[in-house]
C-alpha cells in the first residue's frame, strides 16, 4: 500500500493565509464595532471613500464581490444612514452610491480602527518586511488569475 501524502496544517500555505485573514478580520471587526459597521460593509465604505458616487456595479467589482452581496451590504448601510443610491439621470440601469454626512464623519474613526488592527498584525515586522510581504502577495493573486 502506498503512503498517503501529508500537508500538515503549520506549513500549509492557504491554511496560515486563512488564518492570518480570520484573525485580522476579527481584529478589524472588534475595532470597527463601536461606529456600528459590519466588516462586510466596512470593504465598500473604504472604496466610496476614494472614490464616492460610482456605480453599484463598478464598487461591487472594486470590491471583488458578486451582485446580490453588494446590494445586501448597500442595503443595510442605506438603511443605517451611511449610504444613499440614485438612479443615474443618463441611464436608468446605473445605480450611482453616494456616501452620506454620516459617513463621512465616521471616516477618520473607521480608518484609524483599521490602522490599528494592521498595526497589531505587523507588530516586529520591518518596513521592508512588509514590502517583501506585499509584493509576495500581490505576485500569488496575480498567479492564480492567471490560472
Amino acid at each position: 500500500m502506498a503512503p498517503h501524502l501529508s500537508l500538515p496544517a503549520d506549513t500549509a500555505l492557504g491554511y496560515n493565509l486563512r488564518l492570518t485573514d480570520e484573525m485580522l478580520r476579527a481584529r478589524l471587526q472588534e475595532r470597527l464595532t463601536p461606529s456600528g459597521v459590519r466588516l462586510a460593509q466596512w470593504q465598500y465604505l473604504r472604496v466610496l471613500w476614494e472614490r464616492d458616487g460610482i456605480s453599484q456595479q463598478e464598487l461591487g467589482q472594486r470590491v471583488s464581490r458578486l451582485g446580490p452581496n453588494t446590494g445586501t451590504a448597500l442595503g443595510i448601510l442605506e438603511r443605517n444612514g451611511f449610504v444613499r443610491r440614485e438612479r443615474s439621470r443618463r441611464d436608468r440601469r446605473v445605480v450611482r452610491v453616494y456616501l452620506t454626512q454620516k459617513a463621512r464623519a465616521k471616516q477618520d474613526e473607521m480608518i484609524r480602527a483599521a490602522v490599528e488592527a494592521i498595526d497589531a498584525a505587523t507588530a516586529g515586522l520591518d518596513e521592508s518586511d512588509l514590502v517583501v510581504l506585499m509584493r509576495i502577495l500581490r505576485k500569488m493573486q496575480q498567479n492564480l488569475t492567471r490560472t
